[in-house]
């Protein structure tokens, strides 16, 4: 290994959650040899011949099954984290864990574009938050009350884990009248809709409309205590309207499943989060685009949403070719598993996490 960096991607096989962890270890002694191939190890800080950064997309929605798992040992030593997207199923684990043994540095988040209605979806996201509970926005204000991390949102071009990964999506403002556009302000007037059809309901969402807030200080601000008061005191009442808030929350996941980070290494790793199928085409034909129009090559793809066939775009197969094709599709999802991946990508090798179990590998810069 010598002076080089070696990289190891863990994609974790913890039920249907995506959680996928990063780490770069560096040999500071060109004679030291690794007594380790494909298996991490649990720790290298103990010794004066490494240099390690770790990094970790997302924490899932874990149970005690996360704990007795190897990746316990690895998050506490993560420096950098990114939040692919505002879903439970991708942040709940942190909270779970959030603690002062987490060695946190820096958090990143997807940026909610610029355009019409933006403050309506935020306004609307932070209140499902509040009515889960406020474990994100609590987590987050309690940790900058007790050590000073970064926390910052990601958009296109901007580079992050040791600048060595770039952000594909999503894009700074969405202006120009597209599909994308188009379904995302249907989707946004339809939980307005939702908000508004029940007076209790539309009672303390106008109350949050007296809130300035935008995606940055939504977890910071002072005031989240009085407006989680505001969910608390009537969330009782909430108990029986339980249909319509499911509903909302089911538009809010659709919509911000196309804000989800994409996050790509040349030559080496694609990470498409959640995103739907239309803005899938759109990363990888501008990958393609940028590549000469040649096709992509890296060696792991991350297929969005686990895999699952609502997400599958053929542009994929069409503009890439990747060495490994990774899920982390557990049983619930197993059977709506896109099949059409590696359908062009004949010799790519397939690794579904429900039946094959956690994805180890590495790769030497």
């Amino acid at each position: 290994m010598g002076n080089n960096w070696k990289t190891f991607y863990t994609v974790n096989a913890v039920g249907d959650a995506n959680c996928i962890y990063i780490a770069r270890i560096k040999c500071l002694n060109a004679s030291c040899a690794f007594p380790f191939d494909e298996i991490l190890p649990l720790s290298t800080n103990d010794t004066p011949y490494c240099k390690r950064k770790s990094f970790m997309i997302d924490f899932g929605y874990q149970n005690e099954t996360f704990f007795t798992n190897r990746l316990k040992h690895q998050i506490f030593d993560t420096d950098e984290f990114l939040l692919s997207h505002y879903h439970l199923d991708h942040y709940k684990g942190l909270t779970k864990i959030a603690d002062n043994s987490l060695s946190l540095e820096r958090i990143y988040y997807p940026f909610i574009p610029q355009m019409q209605n933006r403050y309506t979806l935020l306004r609307a996201m932070y209140f499902i938050n509040c009515l889960d509970g406020g474990e994100l926005i609590g987590l987050v204000r309690q940790k900058n009350a007790t050590r000073n991390f970064v926390y910052e949102p990601v958009y296109i071009g901007k580079q992050i884990f040791d600048n060595k990964y770039e952000v594909v999506w999503p894009p700074r403002t969405i202006q120009k009248e597209t599909k994308i556009l188009s379904d995302l302000q249907k989707g946004i007037k339809k939980i307005e809709d939702k908000l508004n059809e029940i007076p209790e309901i539309k009672d303390i969402w106008e109350k949050f409309n007296r809130f300035p807030i935008d995606a940055h200080s939504l977890l910071l601000k002072n005031d989240h205590n009085d407006s989680l008061g505001l969910i608390k005191g009537s969330k009782n009442d909430f108990q029986q309207y339980k249909e319509t808030i499911n509903s909302i929350r089911d538009e809010i996941r659709d919509v911000t499943n196309r804000f989800s980070v994409c996050l790509y290494k040349k030559n080496e790793f694609l990470f498409l989060g959640d995103l739907e199928k239309e803005e899938v085409a759109v990363c990888v034909r501008e990958l393609f685009e940028r590549n000469g129009n040649k096709t992509v090559y890296v060696k792991y793809l991350i297929t969005p949403h686990h895999g699952t066939k609502n997400h599958y775009s053929p542009d994929v197969d069409i503009y890439l070719k990747a060495d490994y094709i990774i899920s982390s599709n557990g049983e619930a999802r197993y059977n709506d598993y896109a099949k059409q991946y590696g359908s062009m990508n004949c010799n790519s090798q397939i690794h579904c996490t429900n039946v094959d179990g956690d994805f180890i590998k590495s790769t030497i810069e």
